[in-house]
């Protein structure tokens, strides 16, 4: 348990603002949702580009999101079936597409490319959906955890110095 220890420590006091922490773990998260099974990394990664991060930071938080992720992936799939996504991709007399996550999961295990193909239509939506949550999702968590990584920062440097 000591070493889990020094290792949160040694996080939380090395050369990072409490805006980058608080941005690492809030794009893990958020990113760590991202509707496409094996792609949650991707989205990390593209993340990086535009937003100055703590990297291994926000890869672990994102791995850690996982269960969320697969837990999620229905809820962002009605999310775009209630926003009409598929109206709007497929035109306004087509049909809903159905999700059954055990066969998605199933095929996904057997053959990654093709099952990703196999569910592209309903992941479409996921994907819209989760576009739509991202930003707003983000602005939130940041200014919810940004205090609380500051006093963080503030309690593990104070335990450093002693």
């Amino acid at each position: 348990m000591e070493w889990l220890k020094e290792k949160i420590t040694f996080i939380f006091t090395r050369n990072v603002s409490t805006e980058q922490l608080t941005m690492s773990i809030v794009l893990g998260i958020t990113c760590g949702v991202f509707p496409i099974p094996v792609l949650t990394t991707a989205a990390c990664l593209i993340s990086t580009l535009f937003v100055s991060v703590n990297v291994p930071i926000m890869t672990t938080i994102n791995l850690l999101m996982t269960p969320l992720e697969l837990a999620m992936i229905p809820v962002f799939v009605m999310a775009g079936k209630y926003i009409g996504a598929h109206k709007l991709l497929y035109g306004l007399d087509a049909p809903e597409p159905t999700l059954n996550m055990s066969a998605m999961l199933a095929s996904i295990q057997d053959n990654v490319w093709q099952g990703l193909k196999e569910f592209a239509d309903v992941l479409l939506l996921a994907i819209i959906a989760w576009l739509i949550f991202v930003p707003i999702a983000s602005t939130i968590l940041f200014y919810a955890l940004e205090p609380v990584v500051a006093k963080l920062m503030l309690k593990f440097k104070k335990e450093t110095i002693n």
